[in-house]
C-alpha cells in the first residue's frame, strides 16, 4: 500500500490528472502492479502495452489512447515512446519510479480526494488487442468491470486465503491481470511472480502453487509433450498411464466418490 501511495504521489506531482491515459510498458514485476494501482488511485486510466510490441504499434496505441504520460521499465522500452502529440513525459521504473518508492508519500490528501470521486462506472483501463490481424483495437473497461469479474471468479472457484498462485501471464493481457493479481488480492492468497515461461518448470517445483492460470495453447503444448512421451513408453507404462487417466477422470466427475475410487485416486491434499 505504501508503494502504491508513493507512486501515486509522484504521478500527481508529475502533472497526471484524473481521466488522463497513462501508458505502462514493462515485463511483469512488482513495480508494474504498484504503477497500475497508483494510476487508478489518482483517477487516471492505465493503458498497458506488451513489452515485445514493435515501436510502430506502441506509437499507434499512444496516439489512439491520447496518452499524456508513460511509464517504462527501462530505457530500451522507453525508446519506443515518442514525445509527440499529447504524450509529454516518460519515466523509468529503474530511476524515477524507484525514487518515488524510496520516498514517503507526499500527496495523501490529494490521493484520498481523488479516490473518493471515482465511481464504479468511471473508465479504469484501456486494453489493446495484440494487433496480429491489423491495427490494435482498444477495449475500454470501467472499474466495475474488473471488480465484477474478480468477484465472479472467486464465487465460482473454491479458493481462499490458504491458496497460493504462480503469476506468469503478461499483465498487459486482462486475463492475467484480473485472475492472477486482482483475484489474489480479493481472496487474500499469496502470489509469486514468475521470471518468465522459460523458468516455469523450475518455479512450479519451488513454489508448488495451488492455483495457476494459463491459456489454452499452453495446455495443448503440455498435453502434446506428455502424449509424445507416452507413445514412446513400453506397453506396460502406457497401460498404467491410461488407467491413471481414467481414474482421475472418474474422480473429477464424482461428487461423492466411493472408498474404492478414493483409494485408487490416492489421498487428497489437505
Amino acid at each position: 500500500m505504501r508503494g502504491v501511495l508513493a507512486v501515486a504521489s509522484g504521478l500527481i506531482e508529475a502533472g497526471v490528472k484524473p481521466g488522463d491515459s497513462v501508458l505502462l510498458i514493462s515485463e511483469n514485476r512488482v513495480e508494474w502492479i504498484c504503477c497500475d494501482w497508483a494510476i487508478q488511485s489518482v483517477g487516471a486510466v492505465t493503458v498497458p502495452i506488451y513489452p515485445n510490441s514493435p515501436p510502430e504499434m506502441v506509437q499507434t496505441i499512444a496516439v489512439d489512447s491520447a496518452a499524456t504520460f508513460g511509464i517504462a521499465s527501462n530505457a530500451t522500452l522507453a525508446a519506443k515512446l515518442k514525445l509527440e502529440g499529447s504524450l509529454r513525459k516518460v519515466v523509468l521504473m529503474e530511476s524515477e519510479i524507484a525514487g518515488w518508492l524510496r520516498d514517503a508519500p507526499r500527496q495523501l490528501a490529494e490521493v484520498g480526494s481523488r479516490l473518493r470521486k471515482i465511481s464504479p462506472d468511471d473508465l479504469c483501463t484501456i486494453v489493446y488487442t495484440a494487433g496480429t490481424t491489423g491495427v490494435p483495437k482498444g477495449v475500454e473497461l470501467a472499474h466495475r468491470n474488473l471488480v465484477d469479474i474478480t468477484r465472479a471468479a472467486i464465487m465460482v472457484h473454491p479458493i481462499s486465503d490458504r491458496d497460493s498462485s504462480l503469476s506468469w501471464l503478461p499483465y498487459a493481457h486482462v486475463f492475467g491481470r484480473i485472475n492472477e493479481i486482482f483475484a489474489g488480492v480479493a481472496y487474500g492468497g499469496q502470489t509469486w511472480i514468475s521470471r518468465g515461461p522459460d523458468h516455469l518448470a523450475e518455479e512450479l517445483q519451488e513454489v508448488q502453487p495451488t492455483v495457476m492460470c494459463s491459456v489454452p495453447r499452453v495446455y495443448e503444448k503440455i498435453y502434446a509433450a506428455v502424449m509424445a512421451r507416452v507413445s514412446e513408453a513400453s506397453p506396460l507404462r502406457r497401460a498404467l498411464f491410461n488407467w491413471a487417466v481414467r481414474t482421475g477422470a472418474s474422480f473429477s466427475r464424482t461428487a461423492s466418490p466411493d472408498p474404492i475410487l478414493r483409494a485408487q485416486r490416492g489421498p487428497c491434499p489437505s
